[in-house]
């Protein structure tokens, strides 16, 4: 037989899940009512679970989500390694 939740039981669960994560930088907020100049597109990538926790800390101090520190670290190192290539190009 399984066991049901009250709708107490099942808020104060809610409650201290929401506790645990207060500090965790929020989500989008909304969506921009005006096309993007240079749109994105989702990109799915696997991360091994040990680096996951790395990642959280450091977006936290971050002040950034993970995504989002996924994302600046993809574009600076792309950009860094163009730039190599331009610049050995010109040599």
């Amino acid at each position: 037989m399984v066991a049901r939740q009250t709708i107490a039981e099942f808020l104060a669960a809610e409650a201290e899940e929401a506790e645990l994560h207060r500090d965790d930088p929020p989500g989008p907020m909304f969506r921009s009512k005006h096309p993007s100049i240079d749109p994105s597109h989702v990109y799915s990538v696997r991360i091994p679970v040990a680096k996951l926790e790395q990642l959280r800390l450091l977006a936290i101090e971050a002040g950034i989500s993970q995504s989002e520190l996924i994302r600046q670290w993809t574009l600076e190192r792309l950009d860094a390694t163009t730039q190599g290539h331009h610049t050995a190009g010109n040599e």
